[in-house]
């Protein structure tokens, strides 16, 4: 480290910005702080409220079994006898719950997920062997 034995213009003025620079900074955070900043969420509360809205689809979504379509194959089930997609098929009841149905995909003996449940409607739907529609929760109190 070097001892500064004399005054030197170059370093005065070097700090003389730096001050400032400072001063500037010390003003912006003041204006950052006085203004509302909107609140942090986290990736929990965000998987909270997504498995709150999840939930409550599962509640009010309503599978409708498309059955003009359906006439066309013999046992009602489009999917080819005796495979995973055709037993998940058979499990869907006109009227059930959404949530009712992936509670009887994870029921079955074979191993079977949410993830697979989810999927087997979305393709059923793309198809048009299923439709969905939410209805309107009843609401107590």
């Amino acid at each position: 480290m070097r001892e500064i034995t004399r005054f030197d213009m170059t370093q005065h003025a070097t700090l003389q910005r730096v001050a400032k620079a400072l001063e500037r900074i010390a003003a912006s955070l003041e204006q950052l702080t006085a203004t509302s900043v909107a609140p942090v969420v986290t990736a929990q509360q965000v998987n909270d409220q997504m498995g709150q809205r999840r939930a409550r689809l599962e509640r009010a979504a309503v599978i409708r079994l498309n059955h003009e379509r359906l006439k066309e194959y013999p046992d009602g089930n489009p999917k080819r006898p005796g495979s995973a997609a055709w037993h998940l098929f058979a499990l869907y009841k006109d009227g059930m719950t959404v949530g009712e149905y992936v509670e009887a995909v994870l029921a079955q003996p074979y191993r079977s997920t949410t993830k697979d449940a989810f999927e087997a409607l979305r393709w059923d739907i793309d198809y048009d062997f299923i439709t969905v529609s939410v209805e309107e929760e009843e609401q107590t109190g």
